[in-house]
């Protein structure tokens, strides 16, 4: 069947990261009349969009705000030898360390503003070597503790990263999560704890299911791209212009006429 992807290069030939792809949709399905919104995903790396309400395309505000699953799931996997920490109820036994929580949030990369993005290369193998480095020399050994103030990184991160370039122009009255971490118990209470008095609510209330909304963006950037719709968002990517994101890749002996959707 015809295949859309490649979705980044469009916006990056206009000079802009190419990332975060979802804000477009977010703004499509997500945007409320009366409440301001952000919409928090916990994947990988966790990404934040911030809906104003009634907002047009051009309000939309959106970045990386730093790891969501990432170095959970790689120190689950180096210390416990399981791919995540299922519920976070190893983090919630152990005892965050402030300390190394302090150092850690002192990496470049959370105070550098929007438009910015990052992956792998920020908070792959290499910052994991780094943080086991830090712990060990400040006595942090307790796969636990570890856990657990990894987990407090990632809510730590994403509450800073509001606080910094969101707050004081455009503040949210409901934190709507989706993504793997919202089945993590533990750091869905570190963020309700940080963000408090905001609520923070599962896109299932939405009638969106956590797990699939990523899936359901990139089918919505396909449709779009099919019926030549921009979906690129230049205040979130930092691109000079609108574009229309998606490149089709037909499967040997398609016919002219046959269409594509």
């Amino acid at each position: 069947m015809p295949v859309v992807g490649h979705f980044r290069q469009a916006d990056m030939a206009l000079g802009g990261q190419g990332a975060p792809l979802v804000p477009y949709v977010d703004w499509a399905l997500c945007t409320s009349a009366d409440e301001p919104r952000g919409l928090l995903n916990l994947g990988g790396i966790a990404n934040l969009t911030v809906l104003p309400a009634g907002a047009a395309l051009r309000d939309v505000q959106a970045f990386d705000t730093g790891p969501g699953n990432m170095v959970i799931d790689a120190l689950a996997e180096r210390l416990l030898g399981q791919p995540f920490d299922a519920g976070g109820t190893t983090a919630a036994s152990g005892t965050i360390a402030n300390g190394l929580l302090a150092d850690l949030l002192n990496t470049p990369f959370f105070a550098q503003p929007p438009p910015r993005s990052t992956g792998r290369e920020a908070f792959g193998t290499a910052f994991l070597d780094d943080v086991l480095e830090q712990a060990t020399a400040t006595g942090v050994t307790a796969p636990a503790d570890l856990l657990a103030t990894a987990t407090a990184l990632t809510a730590a991160s994403v509450y800073q990263a509001y606080v910094r370039f969101v707050r004081p122009t455009q503040p949210i009255a409901t934190l709507w999560v989706s993504g793997g971490g919202v089945h993590n118990a533990f750091l869905l209470q570190k963020l309700a704890d940080a963000f408090a008095p905001v609520p923070v609510r599962s896109v299932a209330v939405l009638g969106i299911d956590p797990d699939a909304k990523e899936a359901l963006a990139f089918a919505v950037l396909a449709h779009e791209m099919a019926n030549g719709v921009p979906t690129n968002v230049p205040s979130a990517t930092g691109a000079t212009g609108r574009a229309v994101l998606g490149a089709l890749c037909l499967p040997a002996g398609w016919r002219a006429g046959q269409g594509i959707l």
